[in-house]
C-alpha cells in the first residue's frame, strides 16, 4: 500500500470512528458522559453535543468525500484536543481522551498534511 492510498483511506476510517462514537453517545449518553468526563446530568446535552454533532458531521464527510469536509471536521477535533490540553490548570489531563482527540485530528487531516 502506498502513502497516497494510506492518506486517502485514513480520513475515511477516522470519520467512521467518529460516527460510531457519536452513535454511542446518542444511544448511551450516560456512558459517553462518563467516558468524556462530562459532569452533567443533562443527557440531552450529551446527545446533542457529543452524539448528534459528531455523527452527522462525520456522515457528511463520508457522503461528500471532499478534502474540505474532512478538513473542517478535523479542525473541530483539533479545537477539542487543544482545549483539553489548555485546561490542565483546572483539572488533570485525561491522556486517553486527549489521545483519541489528537488521533481523530491527525486521521482527518492526514490527507492535507501528507498531500
Amino acid at each position: 500500500m502506498t502513502v497516497s492510498q494510506i492518506t486517502y483511506i485514513v480520513p475515511f476510517v477516522a470519520a467512521a470512528f467518529a460516527a460510531l462514537m457519536g452513535l454511542v453517545a446518542l444511544v448511551q449518553p450516560a456512558r459517553a458522559a462518563r467516558w468524556y468526563g462530562i459532569a452533567t446530568t443533562d443527557l440531552g446535552l450529551v446527545r446533542s453535543h457529543w452524539g448528534g454533532a459528531p455523527l452527522l458531521s462525520s456522515l457528511f464527510c463520508l457522503y461528500w468525500q471532499a478534502p474540505s469536509a474532512f478538513f473542517g471536521v478535523g479542525m473541530v477535533w483539533l479545537g477539542l484536543a487543544v482545549t483539553r490540553l489548555a485546561q490542565f490548570r483546572s483539572q488533570p489531563i485525561n491522556w486517553r481522551r486527549a489521545g483519541v482527540e489528537w488521533l481523530m485530528t491527525m486521521g482527518l487531516l492526514v490527507g492535507l498534511v501528507a498531500g
